[in-house]
């Protein structure tokens, strides 16, 4: 499971993909499908947590997907 004392740091969704280790289109269809990790529009553009992104993975990686 993610460190939960991580700091929460925000990323983009380029560096989001690269955690995830897919395509930057890949995460967008993903979040316009409502799948994929957390993420928050902050001045107008999509960034991610860190913490959560490792925390989603995680998460399907014990079968836990949607």
């Amino acid at each position: 499971m993610a460190d939960q004392s991580e700091p929460r740091s925000t990323i983009e969704s380029q560096e989001a993909a690269r955690l995830l280790d897919i395509s930057y289109r890949t995460l967008t269809r993903w979040r316009q499908r409502g799948y994929g990790p957390p993420w928050a529009r902050v001045g107008g553009r999509v960034r991610y947590t860190t913490w959560e992104v490792r925390a989603w993975l995680d998460d399907q990686r014990k079968g836990g997907g949607r």
